[in-house]
């Protein structure tokens, strides 16, 4: 706050912490004239700051949706809407800038009765981004009480995996299916089912390169790929483009012209829920046909099986990461498991030879 020359008279210059920037004052011939437009303006920004005390968390929550809805898969949004509703309602009517760290510290402390660390955490990574908006966007506080509040600990999952020879055995059982295509495209790129149900028949270049820049989920529609390491360009063998270029040859020739690549039975394009249901009969035929019984996985769990085999013999997280459109943090916290088997193998091979 000061009262500065400027030009031939003066202006008052008072600091607006909602907008993050100085407010002046029209030009007057007196500092006195231009003191009492100073005392004016403050009111002004205090009357202002009284405002923005009264925006619940809910309401800011509601501001918040109403921009990220356009940025995020359908199904991310529909997330957020549902664990607000269920878990989030206990701090919905706090007023954002009363909200201190102990309240959110409270309020995980009532969740971990009730709820799975994993709930707790995303329920709480929820309410953080609100109070990021509300501390970046909306210029209400300065910073967020849920900066600093731990999350839960969480133990280390392991995706049940199938093996090399297993995935292989498999295909061969299902090469007959009107599934067989899409399987086996998710078998050897790893990608989620619902990008594999979201590519288009000009998706897959003359030269082997496959497209992803949008899924499907299971309501049928199309949706934004989950992140934007997901829109990626796959390089497919020749062996793998050719079973995808004589299932669409297939498909025209029964008279269907869908431009998505993948349709169901009824020539609908295909829904990942659809797929999956499809994945769970065929491996339940296989099991009741085969002496050596499959372990009973999601057909999400493929990608899994992608993931820990390309590892295991030895391809850099970095580039199993950029196949499967996912950050190196990511492969590396959900495969962290495996690091103590690799660890053992170099060890034990590199012992046989020095001892």
């Amino acid at each position: 706050m000061s009262i500065s020359k400027h030009g031939k008279g003066y202006r008052a210059i008072v600091y607006n912490p909602m907008t993050g920037k100085n407010d002046y004052s029209t030009t007057f011939s007196s500092r006195s004239e231009a003191k009492k437009a100073e005392v004016r303006m403050i009111r002004r920004v205090e009357a202002g700051r009284d405002l923005s005390n009264k925006i619940t968390l809910q309401a800011a929550y509601d501001l918040w949706l109403s921009t990220v809805k356009r940025n995020v898969a359908e199904r991310t949004a529909d997330a957020y809407v549902y664990n607000w509703k269920k878990y989030c309602k206990p701090m919905a009517d706090m007023v954002v800038q009363r909200i201190q760290p102990i309240d959110i510290v409270k309020w995980r402390s009532d969740m971990e009765a009730d709820y799975s660390p994993e709930t707790i955490n995303k329920s709480l990574s929820l309410i953080s981004m609100v109070l990021d908006f509300c501390r970046d966007v909306l210029r209400v506080i300065e910073v967020s009480p849920a900066e600093h509040v731990p999350r839960c600990k969480i133990q280390q999952t392991v995706h049940p995996t199938w093996t090399e020879e297993e995935i292989h055995s498999f295909l061969a059982f299902i090469k007959d299916s009107l599934y067989y295509a899409p399987i086996a495209l998710i078998c050897v790129t790893g990608m989620r089912p619902g990008e594999c149900c979201g590519l288009m028949e000009d998706d897959l270049s003359l030269s082997g390169s496959l497209s992803l820049h949008q899924g499907r989920n299971a309501k049928g529609n199309t949706t934004r790929m989950k992140t934007e390491r997901s829109h990626r360009t796959i390089k497919l063998t020749s062996e793998i483009s050719g079973i995808l270029r004589d299932y669409i040859h297939e498909k025209h020739m029964v008279g269907c012209m869908k431009k998505e690549l993948f349709v169901s039975a009824d020539f609908q394009p295909l829904r990942p829920d659809v797929l999956s249901r499809h994945f769970r009969s065929l491996l339940r035929s296989y099991n009741k046909t085969k002496k050596t019984q499959l372990p009973e996985i999601r057909l999400y769990d493929i990608r899994h099986s992608f993931a820990t085999n390309c590892l295991m013999d030895g391809a850099k997280s970095k580039l199993v990461s950029e196949v499967m459109g996912n950050s190196v943090n990511t492969m590396e916290h959900h495969y962290a498991h495996l690091r103590e088997t690799m660890h053992e193998e170099l060890i034990s091979g590199y012992a046989e030879k020095i001892i």
